[in-house]
């Protein structure tokens, strides 16, 4: 096993885990609270950007001070009601199934962050060097990296492409 390879099994086991240590329906609840709280702030930081007028002078500097207010004021939000309808689970008493699907939930995940790690490597000299070339794991992950090349934007996917 080369560097890459033991770096790739270390991020899958820690991300596995986390996964049965937090359970599906926290993890769950945790990556829906990401997802809002990115599209609230994408969605509305322009407009909330007139808040801080008085208060930050550069348009550029007040615009990212809005994204960051409802990034974090949305997480914060999604967290309470996360945590709130996470009791709610947890008094049914099905935590076994929560931590074994918790557990699949992390696999999936750390491989996930694996092939995005790959195909931000690939955009490098990485692929050329010996430590990746004699890696066990990286041809087995290249179909989903590629799945998630498709994922990207056209012009970044290409870029990664071909490098």
């Amino acid at each position: 096993m080369s560097v890459v390879d033991i770096a790739i099994v270390v991020i899958v086991l820690v991300s596995v885990v986390i996964g049965v240590w937090r359970g599906f329906i926290r993890e769950t609840l945790s990556l829906l609270s990401w997802i809002l709280a990115f599209w609230v702030a994408f969605g509305y930081a322009a407009a909330a950007s007139a808040w801080f007028v008085g208060y930050v002078e550069s348009p550029v500097l007040r615009t990212v001070t809005a994204f960051t207010a409802l990034f974090l004021g949305t997480l914060l939000l999604a967290s309470i009601v996360s945590f709130l309808l996470y009791k709610l689970f947890a008094a049914t008493g099905i935590t076994a199934t929560d931590r074994t699907l918790g557990a699949a939930f992390g696999l999936l995940r750390g491989v996930a962050v694996v092939a995005l790690l790959l195909a931000l490597a690939s955009a490098t000299g990485a692929p050329s060097q010996p430590w990746w070339r004699q890696s066990v794991l990286v041809p087995r992950l290249q179909p989903v990296v590629a799945l998630l090349l498709e994922l990207f934007p056209k012009d970044v996917a290409q870029r990664l492409e071909k490098s």
